[in-house]
């Protein structure tokens, strides 16, 4: 369940906003991050599709029926684009659309990070999340949250890029609240809800 809100939650500030993607606000090999924990990756995200196509194609793929498939099922010009996307990878997990084989889903670790991946017939990448440590957020965000949310237990922190928009999820508790919210990389509040 905390998957699909991560995706639904996050596509629907996506289609909230429109900000440019920055890698460099992300440092790789930061001494902050636990030893084990490499480089982030980011690649090229299609801008073949509108966000608003691609989070119509994310969401139907995660409201229908899907399965795991084995990596052999996977149609090659989607396996060559995601090794070619992301490299030393791990724990390799597929999955396809039952009713809508339009969408193919790829969970895994690369450098001691947990990603989600999302790719079409064509072996474009739709969108990937990927989970971080708070101290690679970047600053903007972190004195956003810090701000709106004192008092506030960081529990999770992604970073959702869909074409040329990135996007934080932070999930944080207090007492027996869990909520999420959204900010652009520049630390404007996107939207929060309660993460059930």
């Amino acid at each position: 369940m905390k998957k699909f809100n991560v995706l639904v939650m996050a596509l629907i500030a996506i289609m909230m906003i429109g900000c440019e993607k920055n890698s460099n606000d992300i440092v790789p090999n930061n001494p902050n991050v636990p030893a084990g924990t490499g480089a982030i990756q980011s690649p090229q995200v299609t801008n073949d599709y509108s966000n608003q196509e691609i989070s119509d194609m994310v969401v139907q793929f995660e409201n229908g029926h899907f399965r795991d498939i084995h990596a052999s099922q996977v149609p090659e010009i989607i396996t060559t684009a995601f090794i070619r996307d992301f490299q030393n990878v791990r724990d390799v997990e597929w999955e396809v659309g039952v009713s809508n084989p339009d969408v193919y889903e790829v969970e895994f670790e690369a450098a001691g990070r947990d990603y989600t991946a999302f790719y079409d017939l064509q072996g474009n990448l739709l969108m990937y999340i990927v989970e971080l440590w708070w101290n690679e957020v970047p600053q903007a965000v972190k004195n956003a949250v810090s701000a709106k949310y004192a008092g506030y237990y960081i529990d999770d922190v992604d970073r959702v890029s869909v074409g040329n928009t990135v996007i934080y999820q932070v999930d944080l508790e207090k007492g027996n609240s869990e909520i999420f919210a959204h900010f652009t990389e520049n630390g404007d509040f996107i939207s929060e809800g309660i993460d059930y």
